[in-house]
């Protein structure tokens, strides 16, 4: 094993354990058993670096994560390095299938952080204290100080920041010199690569999350950069909205059993059926796609295979005559393509295709990026625009008595037939 310093002094492992998908975000957490003895391995095979955040849990023991460290790595204490963060908290009120984010580091919120840190890893210092993400409502100078006098009082030896900016690190580091900052990066995701000069300046590290990318849309990456503008301008026609993201887990495509059909929904018990439960309450849909490769997501074409298949089969109708979009963003090429590839399952579920004044498509490699695209993100509003036209339109015609067209049964033809 290769080793690295991190700021000033603080050596680990160039190779760290990630330890959130044992407690968070790809199902139920693994035996505890079994994790422990993939910690003990890893020290075995001369990993010293574990990650791990006060929010990586599940419903029932939302601090799942730290409790497993700091009893598997109780026994190597002396000999790791455990980093933690601070800063977020789930929306358990939240009716969405994935609670949004809220972003708290009130110094209040911080110094209760640390002691459930410390007392869940068993430990009396952290490490690496990495703020979670920003607050908006809190100046990082503030937070900065905070760091500070944990520093003072021993409870953590070193802090860094996650998924910040250039600005922001400098601001941080002018107050209490920041150790390393975590942001994602990987041969995928290479936007972050003008700030190692920084780094390199200030003297702090750069430690990289996903780094062999985790093919996952990012949840507040340039596609929600696109959808939040037609978002925008659809509530600032009087439309309400609501985000539906499909999350990181991995999503199967459909298998054809048709179960669909008396089930009405799918066999398959995932974000496909919780979609399935509510859009019928919706009177349009806009669907948001990075292009992979040559496409739309895997995923997304595996979630709208099974939800338009289950919903086909089993007669629900929810989407039949209710308008419909795509929207993709890019870093170069391929939004033609993949407008084209998600607009033919709109036509084969009866849903109006609505259009901007240009196609649907922002470009960037990240959301700074995306909205940089002046005529990109107009597209997005004047997309909203026209859907929220569209839906007062067919609204006022049913109000008018206009019925919607009346269904002919399937007349199902065979291009080869015996």
């Amino acid at each position: 094993m290769n080793y690295r310093v991190l700021g000033k002094d603080l050596t680990v492992s160039a190779v760290g354990l990630g330890c959130m998908g044992m407690s968070h975000a790809y199902g139920a957490p693994p035996d505890r058993r079994e994790m422990s003895a993939l910690l003990a391995q890893a020290v075995e095979l001369g990993c010293t670096f574990f990650d791990t955040a006060e929010v990586y849990g599940s419903p029932d023991n939302p601090h799942h994560n730290e409790e497993l460290l700091g009893q598997a790595l109780k026994p190597y204490r002396s000999k790791v390095v455990i980093a933690t963060k601070f800063g977020i908290r789930f929306d358990m009120s939240s009716p969405a299938v994935n609670k949004p984010l809220i972003p708290d580091s009130r110094p209040e919120t911080i110094r209760a952080s640390v002691e459930g840190s410390l007392r869940r890893l068993n430990t009396d210092h952290i490490d690496l204290y990495y703020q979670h993400r920003m607050d908006p409502k809190v100046p990082v100078e503030e937070v900065a100080g905070i760091m500070a006098d944990l520093i003072r009082e021993g409870k953590i030896t070193h802090w860094g920041l996650s998924e910040a900016d250039e600005d922001t690190i400098r601001r941080a580091h002018a107050v209490c010199p920041v150790t390393a900052v975590q942001n994602r990066y990987s041969m995928m995701a290479r936007w972050y690569e003008p700030l190692f000069a920084a780094l390199d300046e200030l003297g702090a590290g750069f430690v990289a999350f996903s780094p062999l990318a985790n093919r996952s849309p990012h949840k507040e990456g340039c596609t929600f950069t696109a959808l939040s503008e037609v978002g925008k301008a659809l509530e600032g026609a009087g439309v309400e909205t609501e985000t539906f993201w499909i999350g990181v887990k991995p999503l199967s495509g459909c298998i054809a059993c048709k179960t669909c059909a008396s089930k009405h929904k799918c066999v398959f018990d995932d974000a496909v059926n919780q979609f399935l439960d509510i859009a019928g309450d919706y009177d349009g849909f806009v669907f948001g796609t990075p292009v992979h490769w040559g496409g739309a997501t895997g995923a997304l074409t595996s979630f709208l295979d099974r939800a338009f298949y289950a919903d086909f089969c089993g007669g629900g109708n929810r989407f039949l005559l209710k308008p419909a979009a795509a929207v993709m963003s890019a870093r170069r090429a391929g939004t033609i393509a993949t407008w084209d590839q998600l607009n033919k399952y709109f036509g084969l579920m009866q849903m109006p295709i609505i259009s901007s004044r240009y196609w649907n498509m922002v470009h960037g490699a990240a959301p700074e990026q995306a909205r940089k695209d002046l005529e990109g993100m107009q597209t997005m509003r004047i997309l909203g625009k026209n859907m929220a036209f569209f839906l007062k339109c067919k609204e006022a015609g049913l109000a008018a008595g206009v019925p919607l067209p009346e269904q002919e049964a399937i007349s199902f033809t065979n291009f080869i037939r015996d």
